[in-house]
């Protein structure tokens, strides 16, 4: 995976929330949880993939940081 690789899914993750949380409050939570369980997904992808690397380069480095904190932040969403 390259930089614009983990670039595009971190933004498609991003969106996913936006909309996720554009439907929640409209009480729509189903769909809500729809997005925010694909762009967890998109986000453990780019985790998974920088994670197996042995050296990371910094864009690498920070890609994980934020996928890890994309990740812990999802149960904080509502």
């Amino acid at each position: 995976m390259n930089a614009t690789d983990i670039q595009a899914r971190v933004l498609f993750a991003r969106n996913c929330v936006r909309g996720a949380n554009a439907f929640a409050a409209r009480g729509e939570h189903s769909l809500a949880a729809e997005l925010r369980a694909t762009a967890e997904r998109a986000v453990a992808e780019v985790n998974a993939d920088v994670a197996r690397f042995r050296a990371l380069t910094p864009a690498q480095e920070r890609a994980r940081a934020f996928a890890a904190t994309v990740l812990a932040g999802f149960g904080r969403v509502h």
